[in-house]
């Protein structure tokens, strides 16, 4: 079958209520407009998203004020309350596409409880992860929609995915981004993986994840990719922008920057590579997901070029070391705007980087073409 291939690079809580986003000064990834405004794009009535801090857009906030998660059949508002400092990705593509966005992402989880076993006081017990929460709470969501379509089976209106926007193959779009807690410090890093628990076993979760995906009626897929997360404050710098920045490291005094950035060096690229040779694999040769496209996003790459010459991608002063926020002691945001740093704290990237990766994400699935991706057709 095709394959659609563009050129990928080897190497790769709450805010403000409302936040201007109209500030873009000569960017060259970031078009200039504000949130948000359609543009005329392929047909994607609905994205669907799953991941970690990287993507929620709520979700670990409604988890910590109401210790449980959103009611079946509810779809969570838009907010600028994210980890990037406003909005989040899914939110920009959204806006450029008139998409309906439908996020579960979660900030904190894992691929699956069966890699580690990540708790947090602040919502009374385990981190939802994407296989054990995540997709079932999508499932729970398209069942209510359906139940509540037809007339006797509930009656009234669906309540998502209604009028144009009703879930088919051809118009919906679902997206996984997970492993950043799954390699960091909670997980690989931080030895705290199960027993017997490996890198391969991280990708086979994923796997597990389109699967469901694929029986649940989804037929176009994007994994994005890992992060460099070495270059991020929190791993190549801890404790230099102030408290918060040592906050996801479980043990500060025993850190050794040297070796874990190799560390995290070769769990990413190692990661990545299995994505990259796992999806024509799995799709083409075992035929796992019929009648699917999956879509590769080198958010790896992106990061790593911004990275090397920041001031061609981000605000002056670019700074791509520093976060925006830090806490030494007391929290504080930095003087200079946020789209001027690469990372809004010591391990999310900015909300300027979230609309480079819209950016990047529309080009490739609703356009047809960019450096950053690769589509693969089963």
């Amino acid at each position: 079958m095709a394959k659609t291939s563009m050129t990928m690079t080897t190497m790769a809580k709450p805010l403000l209520a409302v936040l201007a986003l109209g500030a873009c000064v000569g960017q060259m990834l970031v078009e200039c407009s504000t949130y948000p405004r359609p543009q005329h794009a392929a047909a994607m009535d609905n994205l669907i998203t799953f991941g970690d801090s990287f993507t929620d857009e709520g979700r670990l906030d409604y988890f910590i004020r109401h210790r449980a998660a959103p009611p079946t059949g509810s779809a969570l508002p838009p907010s600028n309350a994210t980890f990037s400092g406003g909005y989040a990705w899914s939110r920009f593509v959204a806006g450029r596409t008139g998409a309906a966005s439908y996020n579960y992402a979660v900030g904190g989880a894992m691929c699956s409880d069966a890699i580690a076993d990540r708790t947090a006081d602040i919502i009374g017990g385990r981190i939802p992860s994407v296989l054990d929460y995540e997709v079932p709470a999508f499932e729970a969501d398209i069942a209510h929609a359906a139940s509540r379509e037809y007339p006797g089976q509930g009656g009234g209106p669906p309540r998502l995915f209604p009028d144009r926007r009703r879930r088919r193959p051809d118009n919906s779009v679902y997206v996984v981004w997970i492993g950043t807690n799954d390699l960091g410090t909670s997980g690989f890093l931080g030895s705290a993986q199960r027993p017997g628990q490996t890198l391969a076993s991280f990708a086979d979760c994923v796997w597990t994840v389109l699967d469901r995906l694929h029986r649940a009626g989804g037929r176009r897929f994007v994994l994005v990719n890992q992060l460099p997360l070495e270059l991020a404050p929190m791993y190549a710098r801890p404790g230099v922008f102030g408290s918060s920045n040592s906050r996801f490291v479980r043990d500060p005094a025993a850190y050794n920057v040297t070796d874990f950035a190799d560390k995290l060096r070769q769990y990413t690229t190692a990661v990545n590579a299995m994505f990259d040779n796992g999806v024509p694999v799995n799709l083409r040769v075992r035929s796992r997901w019929p009648g699917a496209t999956v879509s590769l996003l080198d958010a790896h790459a992106i990061v790593t070029d911004v990275d090397a010459d920041p001031a061609r991608y981000l605000d002056a002063p670019a700074n791509a070391t520093a976060p925006y926020k830090r806490c030494t002691p007391a929290c504080a945001v930095a003087p200079e705007p946020l789209s001027s740093f690469v990372w809004a704290d010591e391990l999310h990237p900015s909300e300027r980087m979230h609309e480079i990766f819209a950016k990047h994400f529309t080009d490739l699935v609703v356009h047809g073409h960019s450096k950053y991706g690769t589509t693969y057709h089963g």
